[in-house]
């Protein structure tokens, strides 16, 4: 579910008077789960340039 999929249903859920706090807790995490990625791939990156510029002193 995209995040605009899940601001919608959480406004049809507030409009209609249903129960939309599920949905938002729904939406809560998949922003954490993409906070958790943005976070691994940054940690990926880092890494690689780490790795990349201690070879390159080692071929000097």
């Amino acid at each position: 579910m995209s995040s605009i999929d899940g601001a919608n249903t959480v406004a049809s859920g507030v409009s209609s008077g249903d129960d939309w706090l599920p949905m938002a807790a729904d939406t809560a995490f998949e922003a954490g789960y993409r906070t958790a990625l943005f976070v691994v791939a940054r940690i990926t990156a880092i890494t690689a340039t780490v790795v990349s510029l201690r070879l390159r002193q080692q071929e000097v």
